[in-house]
């Protein structure tokens, strides 16, 4: 075996071990004992939604997902988003292999046949001029063009959320992107937490967990965004039986809103939501859209046209006055970060140390939604 092989395969059992030393114990229950899970009323589906190209990361990640969670799930499962390619063999097997270990109840590949897109498309409304808003939408004096003030409508047609959601047979859903890292502290569970909140507070649609610094979020804002009106929103306070859950309504917090990466969905109401394009977005970019103050318009666009599902869910929930969502503040219980491996020059290995580093406390994340890999602090 020549010099380079060996050190390859060097690399691959250290990475092994890694996985191994992550993921030995925890089911896809995520919890070691009854005293540390919360067992709802409901149940609850986790799903985890990975990106092909992060396929060396798997088990690594969803041993993390699950150690952090201190829930007992009904249903655990992983979507693979190849956007309709053929899933790769290596990935798959170890995609079946989480299965058989009982880390995952099943994994699945994200469907996206020309019949499931057509069917989605009657709430995500993809395209929109099927879908108007109102019979004098297209009259620019009162709003402008769908792709307008829309930053996605070039890309294709995202439907790993669709799919996700239409797999759960719960009322509640966590979705959560396979890149997020995650602390907790005492077994706090923040899927608890959320479930006390969306039990307890009308239209409430979805809480997101913490991140490091979200009360401090306001601060970085320049100005607000504009409005052609104001939504006045029927339900003015979140509210909790329980004095550990902090929570905040972040209702229209553009971008920190955007639930995309991860999130807790009461299904039952999200499915009430209907057609996207039905709903009127009355938020403008600036004081000026196409030369006209933004409050001389009716309202820009419909919320429907966007190739993202969290775009569309944000604009909907902003909205439509009986919607809202919120986030949880106590993140010194519990904390997410987006955090791709390219946060750990691209390396599984050190993306392993960062985890462990920031478990001990020898790494102190920075503030904000986006994880930085601090080594200076060790």
């Amino acid at each position: 075996m020549h010099k380079k092989d060996r050190s390859n395969v060097r690399s691959l059992f250290r990475f092994a071990l890694a996985a191994h030393f992550l993921i030995g114990i925890f089911s896809a229950d995520s919890c070691s004992s009854e005293d540390q899970c919360h067992l709802p009323d409901d149940g609850v589906c986790l799903a985890i939604i990975l990106q092909p190209e992060h396929a060396k990361e798997l088990a690594v990640r969803v041993a993390h997902i699950l150690h952090h969670q201190h829930f007992h799930f009904a249903h655990v499962y992983l979507a693979i988003d190849t956007h309709g390619a053929p899933v790769p063999k290596p990935l798959a097997a170890h995609a079946e292999k989480l299965v058989q270990s009982q880390k995952l109840h099943h994994w699945f590949a994200v469907n996206y046949t020309k019949q499931y897109v057509t069917a989605t498309n009657g709430t995500a409304n993809f395209d929109p001029e099927e879908h108007p808003p109102d019979k004098g939408w297209k009259e620019r004096h009162r709003s402008v063009d769908h792709m307008e003030f829309n930053q996605d409508y070039e890309e294709e047609v995202q439907m790993a959320h669709y799919f996700v959601i239409d797999k759960c047979k719960q009322r509640y859903l966590a979705i959560i992107n396979l890149e997020v890292l995650w602390m907790t502290q005492n077994n706090f569970s923040w899927i608890q937490a959320g479930l006390e909140l969306l039990r307890r507070n009308d239209g409430l649609v979805l809480v997101m967990p913490a991140f490091p610094g979200v009360e401090l979020r306001n601060l970085r804002k320049i100005r607000s965004r504009p409005w052609t009106k104001r939504i006045e929103k029927t339900y003015k306070k979140l509210e909790s039986s329980e004095s550990s859950i902090e929570a905040e309504d972040t209702t229209c917090d553009h971008p920190y809103t955007l639930p995309g990466w991860v999130n807790l969905l009461d299904l039952q109401r999200y499915q009430k939501l209907g057609p996207r394009q039905k709903v009127k977005e009355h938020r403008c970019g600036g004081q000026l859209v196409k030369g006209k103050k933004c409050t001389s318009f009716e309202y820009i666009r419909g919320c429907g046209g966007m190739r993202h599902w969290e775009y569309a869910l944000e604009c909907v929930i902003c909205n439509r006055p009986d919607l809202r969502q919120a986030h949880l503040t106590n993140w010194h219980l519990a904390w997410a970060q987006k955090a791709p491996l390219l946060c750990f020059r691209s390396e599984v290995a050190e993306m392993v140390a960062g985890m462990e580093a920031v478990q001990n406390g020898s790494m102190i994340p920075a503030m904000g939604m986006n994880f930085v890999a601090n080594w200076t602090t060790n």
